[in-house]
């Protein structure tokens, strides 16, 4: 079981409105969410997914949606707040994410 999914499954209220399936559009019971989409292999971490880590580790996160769904090239960015802490970027592209580290020498 995945951080993220014991995270669901032990506070299933904060998590059960948003529990979809992502192609059909049905409402998930906890349980059934994790198994499909949190547990599986090769399943994309979407926000609830993304929210439940975040929140388990105590973390902040900037998400950089590399997707292309953007006409103009603009990257979003999607940002998961726990504490006032340096948040931590992640760079999403379909697949993959990358995270991005700043190093001593004031280069990312």
């Amino acid at each position: 079981m995945s951080l993220q999914s014991a995270r669901i499954r032990t506070d299933p209220n904060e998590y059960a409105p948003f529990l979809f399936h992502p192609e059909i559009g049905i409402q998930l019971e906890p349980r059934e969410f994790c198994e499909a989409f949190v547990e599986a292999v090769g399943k994309e971490a979407d926000h609830v997914q993304m929210t439940a880590l975040a929140r388990t580790l105590g973390l902040n996160l900037d998400v950089a949606y590399l997707d292309g769904r953007s006409a103009d090239g603009h990257v979003d960015f999607v940002e998961f707040r726990n504490s006032d802490a340096t948040p931590l970027t992640l760079l999403y592209r379909p697949g993959h994410y990358d995270i991005l580290l700043k190093s001593g020498n004031g280069r990312a």
